[in-house]
């Protein structure tokens, strides 16, 4: 069995909830660094908005992350950009043939 797929325990606290969660060794540091990444951003949230519940951080911390990741995939790589001109210009051609 693949040492990497084993399952791994991360305790942690957000927003003043203690979770255990559980992900491949693998994936222990990305998981870590979420986890750090959200606490700081609600941490950041709740000074500049101190009336803010700690519910209501969570919900405006979720709804920008979740924009932030529509924003990102909408985006097209250089790549992906290349590639489609390199399609059309292929279509394009053969459509003369």
């Amino acid at each position: 069995m693949d040492s990497s797929n084993e399952n791994v325990t991360v305790t942690c606290t957000i927003l003043g909830e203690n979770f255990n969660l559980r992900c491949e060794k693998n994936q222990k540091l990305k998981l870590e660094q979420a986890i750090a990444t959200l606490q700081e951003k609600a941490k950041e949230l709740l000074r500049d908005s101190p009336t803010l519940t700690p519910t209501q951080a969570a919900i405006l911390v979720a709804l920008d992350t979740e924009h932030r990741l529509a924003k990102y995939l909408d985006n097209q790589t250089p790549f992906q950009k290349d590639a489609k001109k390199l399609i059309d210009k292929i279509k394009g051609k053969l459509q003369k043939v």
